[in-house]
């Protein structure tokens, strides 16, 4: 190849090492999850298991209960929505504008959060995550679609994440202490020719099974592996902090005290503190083997743009000071359980694919050459003809031919294959289908507890799930400032759930120039599982049963939270119905408190009437703003119900079109069956007349053979 491109030996030589270390080190987790999800979503029976049940003559047969747990999993993961929030540090003046910029800020990260959502890319890391142990996302400004230069930050999972590699001596659980990351992608080698302009020549693309190899084959394709590689680079910078309280680079300063000295007499602002700080500065490589293809600086972020997304791994000493962190899949421990329960599955399958009518003990000797088929295929033949004496001697009778009874699959290996599934649920521990059984009778409460039982085995997930989502969030926070410079309309959701687009940048406007430093982004579990708010919808009640006094509170100052609790049709309108009704509680109030303290004052009762009558009209202004409200939100409900009904009809109409097809096939069967009938009755009587026939010509000729004194079977 040709080696022109090279720009930095001392550089490359790094970069190799790292990838190459990198792969090398995470190898054993790579295996195992490209293991775990092909035993889970391709096959449970490896190629070794097929080709000896082939051998054995057994049914190739599969028992897959382990993707049901995960698709429970994410059941649950769907149902749950991260809570966003985003504070001004502490130590930060909190002005307006800055304020304003926090909602923006927070509104859009729920944005994209949610648009990835809609996208599959949350549910894709989530089900890589417990199905194979860990997942890597990208976060980075992509162009819009058609002829623009306008970009937006998006999040997404990396085609594949066992091609994509961090430092191996980073610890937290998103890597983002990680000094370097990267992502491979293989090209074949015309397309790598086509879209680099760099022809490969004289290289040996081997068929090696290597950890990690820049050039190899697949069958006759020739693969070419190119790392999108990031690396932080650190260098030292002052800083100063001047007399009205603000904090910038001392190079800035040097500047700003000679533009002063240039265009006015103002006394520049005096240095207060000085240090040196370091700051990091992210580098993208493109390269091949010994080659970069392309280096820059990445421009509008100090964060590396992958995130590492952990399952419930464990770091293992392997002796002295070595560690290593190995992934562990949520069906870890069920592998074993599973290989059980196909063993047992297909033992009984074979069990019912042998079973024959009849099981024969018969001598040798008692087999007749002439009806040895009334033997081997005793399913055709309903008599059973074998030879009575040895050698045609009568004096030397054969045994008879003994039924024997078939032997019955072992009641141990069924019950066995039944109770595996309990043993799938206590090796995760689920128990949600053992709990609240008393007698035959299910418990709601209980079945209730045991539901939220087993979404917590699932927390660790869960939790580092949200750990990893925290970076994605930082790096967004960090993004913006940097990607949307221009004028621009910034599409956010606020805590409604609303979509709502703001001008920013303009004239005007609010600008998005903050500093990242500023503001902290923090994202949690959401409200949980839909259990868990029945689960407190319940304690609610309990307790309003139990305390009057708790009961007042929530129908106060608790009620916001009793309706979030609320998972039913129009929950959303009954939220806004139960804000304004306690914006009109705290008007009676406080029209309470003013009429008392008017009263206490003993003012004119004219002026006391003329108020009451503002404070009527404005009562009835409220009430009519909510009927109106209610009202408009009823006929949509109204309209809603005729189109289900118009549904509902029409669902009907086409059920008695379908009876009718039925009945009138119905009539058609009968009638078939009646001809078929006639049919089947005048061959049994044509079938009967033949057997007697036959019936009087063996009876003739056993006559014959008593008269005659020849052997009854004469062909023998």
């Amino acid at each position: 190849m040709d080696h022109t491109s090279k720009k930095d030996e001392k550089d490359l030589i790094r970069i190799n090492k790292n990838i190459t270390r990198s792969m090398q080190n995470f190898w054993p987790n790579m295996l195992r999850a490209n293991i775990h999800r092909e035993f889970i979503f391709k096959s449970t029976l490896s190629t070794k298991n097929q080709n000896s049940l082939n051998a054995l003559n057994m049914p190739v047969l599969e028992f897959n209960i382990s993707e049901a747990f995960l698709s429970r999993l994410r059941g649950e993961f769907a149902e749950n929505e991260p809570a966003i929030s985003v504070s001004i540090q502490d130590g930060v003046n909190v002005t307006p504008e800055l304020e304003q910029v926090r909602e923006l800020v927070e509104g859009h990260v729920r944005f994209i959060f949610n648009e990835q959502k809609r996208s599959g890319v949350q549910t894709a890391i989530f089900d890589e995550v417990i199905s194979g142990g860990y997942s890597v996302a990208k976060v980075y400004p992509k162009y819009d679609e058609g002829k623009t230069f306008n970009q937006k930050i998006v999040f997404e999972k990396c085609y594949d994440s066992t091609l994509a590699g961090f430092d191996v001596l980073a610890r937290n659980p998103s890597k983002s202490d990680s000094d370097y990351s990267f992502e491979l992608f293989p090209y074949p080698k015309e397309r790598f020719e086509e879209v680099f302009g760099i022809k490969i020549d004289e290289l040996n693309f081997s068929h090696a099974q290597e950890k990690f190899s820049w050039f190899y084959k697949v069958e006759d394709q020739e693969i070419v592996v190119v790392a999108d590689y990031y690396e932080k680079q650190r260098e030292k910078l002052k800083i100063v902090q001047l007399s009205t309280g603000e904090t910038i680079d001392k190079k800035d300063y040097n500047k700003l005290i000679e533009e002063l000295q240039l265009v006015s007499l103002e006394v520049p602002p005096v240095v207060v503190q000085e240090r040196e700080m370091e700051v990091e500065k992210i580098i993208r490589y493109q390269l091949i083997g010994d080659t970069i293809l392309e280096q820059e600086e990445v421009k509008n972020t100090d964060l590396l743009q992958h995130v590492f997304f952990d399952g419930n791994s464990a770091v293992l000493n392997e002796g002295g000071s070595r560690t290593h962190q190995m992934t562990r899949p949520y069906l870890i421990n069920c592998l074993g359980a599973q290989k059980l329960y196909n063993n047992l599955g297909i033992a009984l399958a074979d069990e019912c694919q042998s079973l024959s009518k009849h099981k024969i003990l018969i001598a040798e000797e008692s087999i007749s050459p002439n009806y040895e088929e009334h033997i081997t295929k005793p399913q055709q033949y309903d008599i059973l003809v074998y030879r009575g004496f040895y050698n045609n001697d009568p004096s030397k009778p054969n045994q008879l031919p003994t039924q024997m009874q078939r032997s019955a699959f072992p009641p141990e290996m069924f019950a066995l294959f039944q109770y595996i599934p309990t043993i799938f649920q206590n090796i995760l521990g689920s128990y949600d289908a053992s709990l609240g059984i008393n007698n035959n009778q299910i418990s709601g409460v209980a079945l209730l507890q045991g539901a939220i039982h087993s979404s917590y085995t699932a927390k660790p997930f869960i939790n580092k799930y949200i750990l990893s989502l925290n970076q994605v969030a930082k790096i967004i926070l960090h993004l913006i400032p940097k990607v949307y410079k221009g004028e621009m309309s910034l599409p956010t959701i606020n805590k409604e759930g609303e979509t709502q687009y703001h001008g920013v940048n303009g004239e005007g406007q609010p600008s998005l120039e903050y500093e990242p430093t500023e503001l902290n982004i923090k994202v949690e579990a959401g409200a949980g599982f839909a259990a868990q708010k029945s689960q407190a919808m319940m304690q609610l009640i309990q307790l309003s049963q139990a305390m009057p006094i708790f009961a007042q509170f929530m129908n106060t100052k608790g009620l916001k939270i009793l309706v979030d609790n609320i998972d039913i049709k129009g929950a959303d309108l009954l939220k806004l119905m139960a804000d304004q009704f306690m914006q009109e509680l705290e008007q009676q109030k406080q029209m309470a408190m003013q009429q008392q303290q008017t009263m206490a004052g003993q003012p004119n009762p004219l002026a006391l009437r003329e108020k009451n009558k503002e404070m009527e009209n404005q009562i009835n202004a409220q009430r009519y703003n909510t009927q109106a409200q209610i009202d408009s939100a009823e006929i949509n409900l109204r309209e809603q119900e005729l189109k289900l009904k118009e549904m509902e009809l029409a669902g009907k109409m086409q059920t008695e079109e379908q009876y009718v097809s039925l009945e009138q096939e119905k009539i058609e069967a009968e009638k078939a069956s009646k001809v078929v009938e006639h049919a089947t009755k005048s061959i049994d009587q044509m079938h009967r007349h033949h057997m007697d026939h036959k019936q009087h010509y063996l009876k003739e000729r056993e006559l014959h053979h008593r008269v005659t004194g020849n052997p009854h079977f004469s062909g023998e």
